[in-house]
């Protein structure tokens, strides 16, 4: 089981990508990668975490 995140507002230096994706509650955060067509997670403490997909193999 995750534990509960606090609320948290990324800055600058946590937002490289160009499109960002972040809950009014503060405490869940993505961001979108151009070159590499991939979103990410984004914490506070730690590193982005690169999302997996699937397709839907329409």
């Amino acid at each position: 089981m995750s534990q509960q995140e606090q609320p948290w507002q990324p800055g600058p230096n946590d937002l490289p990508f160009t499109t960002h994706l972040i809950n009014p509650h503060g405490d869940r955060h993505l961001g979108f990668n151009d070159v590499e067509g991939r979103y990410y997670r984004l914490w506070q403490h730690k590193s982005p975490e690169r999302l997996h997909y699937a397709s839907s193999g329409r």
